[in-house]
C-alpha cells in the first residue's frame, strides 16, 4: 500500500521508474524491484512492515546484493514506508 504514490512522487520530480521492473539475475532468480530507472540507473525499493520481520529483512540484504551485482546501479535507494526514512543503499 502506498508504492505507486511513492513511484509517482519520484517520477514527477524527473525520474522514469518502471514500476514491478523484472529482472532475471545470473543465478537465475527472478526479482521484480519496486522500481527502477534504467536511463539513470535507480533502483528504489519500498518497504512496508512485512521487511521488518528479521528474517525477510535478511532475504532483502540478499536480493538486495545480487540485484546490485547484476544491475550495477549509480544508486540503489530503499525507503522504509513505516518510519518514513530513505536510505542510500548504493
Amino acid at each position: 500500500i502506498g508504492q505507486p504514490e511513492f513511484i509517482a512522487k519520484w517520477n514527477r520530480l524527473g525520474f522514469n521508474f518502471k514500476m514491478n521492473y523484472m529482472l532475471q539475475t545470473k543465478t537465475n532468480n527472478l526479482y521484480y524491484l519496486d522500481g527502477y530507472d534504467n536511463e539513470k540507473k535507480v533502483v528504489l525499493e519500498y518497504d512496508g512492515k512485512y521487511h521488518n520481520a528479521p528474517k525477510q529483512k535478511e532475504l532483502d540484504v540478499i536480493r538486495q546484493k545480487e540485484v546490485i551485482e547484476h544491475l550495477h546501479p549509480k544508486r540503489f535507494w530503499r525507503y522504509d514506508a513505516v518510519n518514513k526514512q530513505l536510505k542510500q543503499i548504493v
